[in-house]
């Protein structure tokens, strides 16, 4: 047996060799205060697309939606009242902080992450995800704890849950890995070489699922076996053994 690092810290190792498409050069500064910073992005987005920005929204329209957005509930009447009513010209930042620091927003935050993260059965990650939004835990340091999962429980508790919950099932392990940290649905080239997306061979579905092959749950921890190659049988009805390979095509 051999730890679970051999394989899944190839695939952590692999992540810097992504590089995000169509990224803007034209940087802004670091000194210049947040909301400038959106309104340059959103401005320059809808000139390439040469449409206007709405009218700005009311104080009770933004109230709204920041709450929704941010507690996941509607304001109530004496919230509204007292925002809608308030003349500092800071009422806005003050409304955001307030959210920010109040436990709707960490039980929000854990719910919406829970359904994306899991959503056949979201409690099963809970105890983690509070845990990572109360320590302010970034996306990732998330994704590093659900692949592998700290030996001392009080690091990350529960992170385990991700690939637990999907262990009778390597190939939606591999798939659910693959569409909800990386935003590429590979299952398509399970079968068959992608018929719509030319760059998705069957080399990448297996390529993913060899990170996770080799797993099995030992009691309450996840270990690895040093055994576990992962074999599939192309179109052509060649035999061919997947190699760690991530989505880049670095194996």
């Amino acid at each position: 047996m051999v730890s679970r690092k051999t394989t899944l810290g190839l695939l952590l190792a692999t992540l810097g060799s992504i590089t995000a498409l169509g990224q803007d050069a034209a940087l802004q500064s670091p000194e210049q205060a947040i909301p400038d910073v959106v309104d340059f992005y959103l401005d320059q987005g809808l000139r390439e697309i040469n449409q206007k920005a709405s009218a700005a929204a009311t104080d009770a329209t933004l109230l709204r939606r920041t709450t929704l957005d941010l507690v996941g509930r509607i304001p109530t009447v004496r919230e509204a009242q007292s925002y809608v009513s308030d003349t500092a010209s800071d009422k806005r930042l003050k409304l955001v902080n307030r959210l920010l620091i109040s436990p709707g927003y960490l039980q929000h935050q854990v719910h919406e992450l829970a359904q994306l993260l899991h959503p056949d059965d979201s409690k099963h990650l809970q105890t983690y995800l509070t845990h990572a939004v109360n320590n302010d835990a970034p996306w990732d340091r998330i994704f590093r704890d659900l692949m592998l999962p700290p030996a001392k429980s009080e690091e990350a508790p529960e992170a385990d849950r991700f690939i637990k919950s999907r262990l009778q099932d390597i190939d939606k392990l591999a798939n659910d890995t693959s569409v909800l940290f990386f935003g590429v649905n590979i299952s398509c080239a399970k079968c068959h070489d992608h018929p719509l997306v030319e760059q998705w061979k069957q080399s990448h579905f297996f390529g993913m699922k060899s990170f996770f092959s080799r797993t099995f749950a030992n009691g309450d921890f996840l270990s690895e076996r040093d055994y576990g190659a992962v074999q599939f049988k192309t179109t052509e009805g060649e035999t061919k053994t997947a190699q760690l390979m991530f989505l880049s095509g670095q194996v």
